[in-house]
């Protein structure tokens, strides 16, 4: 069995998009500046309650997310 079929691919969905929308907007207050693909990415991790393993360390200026790094 490979490795990709055995992962769980979660969806984009209108409540990712609210979330999304949240993340931007506490973002830009603070004045940090993160790629939109990374906010829709932790918008769905959010969604999901699932922690998010990445190497990527900008995920750290989002709120409420839960991050691994490795």
């Amino acid at each position: 069995m490979r490795l990709l079929d055995r992962l769980e691919i979660l969806p984009f969905t209108l409540t990712s998009a609210k979330i999304a929308a949240e993340i931007e907007h506490k973002l830009k207050r603070k004045g940090k500046n993160v790629n939109l693909i990374d906010i829709l990415i932790a918008a769905v991790a959010i969604g999901n309650q699932s922690k998010l393993v990445t190497r990527d360390r900008n995920y750290e200026n989002i709120d409420d997310l839960e991050v691994e790094f490795y």
